[in-house]
C-alpha cells in the first residue's frame, strides 16, 4: 500500500515539472497569406508561379491553420482580362486553392458592376466590403474564421470613393458609404463575437484617403483591437512593419511577383497573440504550378492568337504627348475617333499609358498596350468661357506634367500662362464669348478623378450623355475605317506659342 502510494506521489510530482514544458505545446498557429494587385497576371507564368508559392504554405502549415486574402485589382491588368474566359479564370484560381476572402478594389468595377456581379457569385469564398452598397451582392462587411483552435474575425473594406472613378452606367447600383462610419457600426458586433485576432483587409493602401479626408493610420488610432493590416493598391510591398501602437502591416507584391505571410501565435490560457511574424515570399525562379498553368494556356493561347490581328499600318511613333507639347499623334488619334462616335467638336482626353509604338503595323495587342483602361467618352455642352477655363487648367497640369487631358479641336497659342487665338478646327473661326460646343472627356476624368478641380466643378452640374462603348474600341472603329496616313496622322510637336517682345518679359 506505501509503495502504491509514493508511486503515485513521484508520477504526481513529475507530472507537476513536466506541466510549463508542455504548457509551451498548446499555443495555436494560424499562418495568414496575401495576395494583391495581380491585375489579370496570367501571361508569363506569374499567376502560376504564385500558385506554387501558396500550395507550398498550405502542405507547410496545413489546410486547418491557413487564411488566404486576396485584396483586389484582380480582374484587370492585362489584354487577355478584356475576355470574359481571361476574367474566369481568375475566379477559378482563386477558387482552386480555396481562396477565403475576397476584398474588391478599384480596377475590378473597371468593366462594370453587370461584369463583376457573377463573378463575384462564382467565388467560393467570402467578399468582404463594409462600404459596399450593393444590395445584389454577396457582399459581407465581416466574417469570423475558426482556424484550429484560433477564432479570426476578418473585417473587410473594398476601394472607397467608387463614385469619384466611374460614371453611372460603370458602377450600375452600386455605392460607397463612409468608411469611419461603417468601421463605428461595426466593430463593436466584432467585438461581442470575442475574437483571438481581428484582421482589416482593404484595398487602398496606407497613405489613401478615405471619404471624410482620413488616413488608415486615423483609422488605426481610434481601433487599437486590430492586430493585423493587410492592404494593397500602392503596388509597394512590404515585408512587415508596425502602423500603430498595436498593429502590424504588411502587403504581397503585385503582379504576381509573390505573396505576403504572417505566422500567428496565441496563447488561450493568457488570451493573447504571443507572436506574430511577418515576411515576404518573391516567386522569382520558382517553378509553375501545373494545374494553374493548365487552366491558364487556353487563355493565353486565345488571347494571343487575338492580340496578334493586324488593325492597319501608321506612319508615325504612337505614344502619350511629352511634357512640351499640347498633344502626340495618340491622343490627336483618340480625339479623331471620340469626335467621329460622338459628335464632339472638342475633345479632352489624356492617355494612360508610357508605352510607345514605332511606325508600321498596329496590331490589337499593341493597341491595348497604348490604351489599357477601360474608359468611356462623356460628352456635354460648354460655353466659351468653360472651354477657355479648362484649357488654361490643363496646360497648366502639362507644364506639371500631372493628369493632363490633351486638346483636340482647338487650335491656340499661348504665352507663359496667357491662352490666345483659341479658334475651333471645326469651323476655323474663333472661339468667340457665348457660343456652345460639344465636349468630349474621359470618363475617368469626368467622374472626379484627376487632379482637375477647374474642369470637375464646371462639368458636375452638367446633364451629360455616355457613349456605350470603350475610347479603346472607338479608337479601332476608327482606324478600320480610315486609312492613318490619309488622315493627316502627325507625329505631334511641341505647343505653339505666341511671339513674345521684350516687354512681355
Amino acid at each position: 500500500m506505501r509503495r502504491f502510494r509514493w508511486k503515485n506521489w513521484c508520477l504526481t510530482a513529475v507530472w507537476i515539472l513536466l506541466l510549463p514544458i508542455l504548457a509551451i505545446g498548446t499555443e495555436n498557429r494560424l499562418r495568414i497569406v496575401q495576395t494583391t494587385d495581380l491585375h489579370g497576371s496570367v501571361d508569363h507564368g506569374r499567376l502560376a508561379r504564385t500558385g506554387t508559392l501558396i500550395e507550398r504554405e498550405v502542405r507547410d502549415a496545413g489546410r486547418d491553420h491557413i487564411l488566404w486574402i486576396d485584396c483586389g485589382d484582380l480582374i484587370q491588368g492585362s489584354y487577355a482580362m478584356t475576355f470574359d474566359n481571361g476574367r474566369k479564370a481568375m475566379i477559378r484560381f482563386l477558387n482552386h486553392f480555396a481562396c477565403d476572402v475576397f476584398v474588391p478594389g478599384n480596377h475590378d468595377f473597371e468593366f462594370g458592376s453587370a461584369v463583376l456581379l457573377p463573378l463575384l457569385r462564382s467565388f467560393r469564398g467570402t467578399v468582404l466590403g463594409l462600404n459596399l452598397v450593393w444590395p445584389e451582392a454577396p457582399v459581407k462587411p465581416w466574417k469570423m474564421f475558426r482556424r484550429g483552435d484560433m477564432n479570426v474575425a476578418v473585417i473587410g473594406i473594398a476601394y472607397p470613393g467608387l463614385e469619384r472613378m466611374f460614371i453611372p452606367p460603370v458602377l450600375g447600383p452600386v455605392r460607397t458609404s463612409d468608411v469611419r462610419a461603417q468601421l463605428a457600426r461595426v466593430m463593436p458586433e466584432v467585438m461581442r463575437a470575442r475574437p483571438d485576432l481581428i484582421v482589416l483587409a482593404l484595398h487602398a493602401g496606407e497613405h489613401h484617403r478615405f471619404e471624410s479626408g482620413i488616413q488608415l493610420y486615423d483609422l488605426l488610432r481610434s481601433y487599437p483591437q486590430i492586430d493585423l493590416v493587410v492592404c494593397g493598391h500602392s503596388h509597394q510591398s512590404e515585408a512587415g512593419k508596425p502602423a500603430g501602437d498595436s498593429v502590424w502591416l504588411m502587403q504581397a507584391p503585385p503582379l504576381g511577383g509573390g505573396i505576403a505571410v504572417a505566422d500567428v501565435m496565441y496563447d488561450p490560457d493568457k488570451l493573447r497573440v504571443t507572436s506574430l511574424k511577418t515576411r515576404l515570399v518573391r516567386a522569382d525562379g520558382v517553378p509553375e504550378q501545373t494545374e494553374i498553368r493548365a487552366l491558364l494556356d487556353p487563355v493565353n493561347r486565345s488571347s494571343r492568337q487575338l492580340g496578334r490581328v493586324r488593325i492597319c499600318s501608321i506612319p508615325c511613333e504612337l505614344r502619350a504627348p511629352e511634357k512640351n507639347e499640347s498633344a502626340s499623334a495618340l491622343s490627336s488619334l483618340c480625339g479623331r475617333a471620340i469626335a467621329a462616335a460622338t459628335g464632339a467638336e472638342v475633345v479632352f482626353y489624356g492617355i494612360g499609358s508610357r508605352y510607345r509604338q514605332a511606325a508600321g503595323p498596329l496590331n490589337r495587342f499593341q493597341l491595348y498596350l497604348l490604351l489599357p483602361y477601360n474608359d468611356y467618352a462623356v460628352t456635354v455642352e460648354l460655353t466659351a468661357d468653360e472651354i477657355r477655363r479648362i484649357l488654361e487648367e490643363q496646360l497648366s497640369l502639362r507644364r506639371k506634367n500631372g493628369s493632363y487631358q490633351a486638346p483636340y479641336g482647338l487650335r491656340f497659342t499661348a504665352a507663359r500662362r496667357n491662352l490666345c487665338g483659341i479658334t475651333l478646327e471645326s469651323t476655323g473661326r474663333p472661339l468667340e464669348p457665348g457660343r456652345t460646343c460639344r465636349c468630349a472627356f474621359s470618363s475617368y476624368i469626368f467622374a472626379g478623378s484627376g487632379r482637375c478641380p477647374v474642369l470637375h466643378s464646371i462639368v458636375k452640374s452638367k446633364s451629360a450623355q455616355y457613349d456605350s462603348r470603350p475610347v479603346r474600341e472607338r479608337v479601332l472603329e476608327y482606324l478600320q475605317k480610315n486609312d492613318p496616313a490619309a488622315g493627316g496622322m502627325q507625329s505631334g510637336g511641341p505647343l505653339p506659342r505666341k511671339k513674345e517682345n521684350h516687354h512681355d518679359r
